[in-house]
């Protein structure tokens, strides 16, 4: 009989001990919430309020929303230079040169010099590279070119596009008296020359995500003692903000 008094004296603490604890929790403040109500335009109907603590101002939706909008709208895409393109066309300019003045009635001297002066339009017209479809696609002024280990901001406007290398060739034979080999030279680039410099996805978006990462969710900070805002202030403009962070 003494252990089922001590049974039913155990169970009705343990309820006793539930009830206080669900009690005491319903009635607690709820944690963080703000024990203020208070409506933008209206005036602050309650005592002066001092920050309590430090604590830092939390930027809008719209602020957030806005400067992310800013940095993708300043995020510059990255294009890849293709070393390996241009290795091949000069191997190429090689052979094919070869083939076409191997055996002419030029002299040792004039060959030598003419095959000098197709490689400095060569050299010319990977300087900077060829964008793909002549840069059609790229939506920026600038672009950051990656050639080996290093990016550069380049102007898309001083790509060489393959339509101005006839050009080139012109300008380069006219001034070192080789004009009458023009088409000749012409036709050989026209066969040869590719186009090296690509866009870099995965650069372009690991820049873009490392911009956003560095993007603040606030924006300064309150010190503990600060008045907020006064009895009777209205609520708005930057005491609104401090008040919903």
């Amino acid at each position: 009989m003494d252990n089922l008094y001590k049974q039913q004296s155990l169970i009705f603490k343990y309820i006793l001990y539930v009830v206080a604890v669900a009690f005491i929790v319903f009635f607690l403040p709820k944690g963080g919430k703000f024990k203020y109500e208070f409506q933008k335009g209206k005036p602050w109907q309650f005592e002066n309020l001092y920050a309590p603590f430090d604590f830092s101002i939390q930027k809008t939706d719209a602020e957030i929303a806005k400067e992310k909008q800013i940095i993708e709208n300043n995020q510059l895409p990255y294009y890849s230079y293709d070393e390996v393109i241009v290795e091949k066309v000069r191997e190429s300019f090689d052979d094919e040169f070869e083939s076409q003045w191997g055996n002419t009635e030029l002299t040792r001297n004039q060959k030598s010099r003419l095959k000098y002066f197709a490689q400095v339009i060569l050299d010319s017209v990977y300087a900077k590279g060829i964008l793909q479809n002549n840069g059609k696609q790229v939506q920026r002024n600038f672009i950051y070119l990656v050639k080996g280990n290093e990016a550069s901001k380049v102007r898309v406007s001083d790509f060489l596009k393959v339509s101005e290398i006839n050009n080139l060739v012109s300008a380069i034979l006219d001034d070192n008296n080789f004009s009458a080999f023009e088409k000749e030279i012409q036709a050989l680039f026209f066969d040869i020359i590719e186009p090296n410099v690509s866009f870099d996805n995965n650069l372009t978006q690991k820049a873009r995500a490392e911009a956003l990462s560095k993007l603040s969710y606030t924006r300064g900070t309150v010190d503990q003692g600060r008045l907020i805002i006064a009895k009777g202030e209205v609520v708005e403009a930057e005491n609104l903000k401090i008040l919903e962070s």
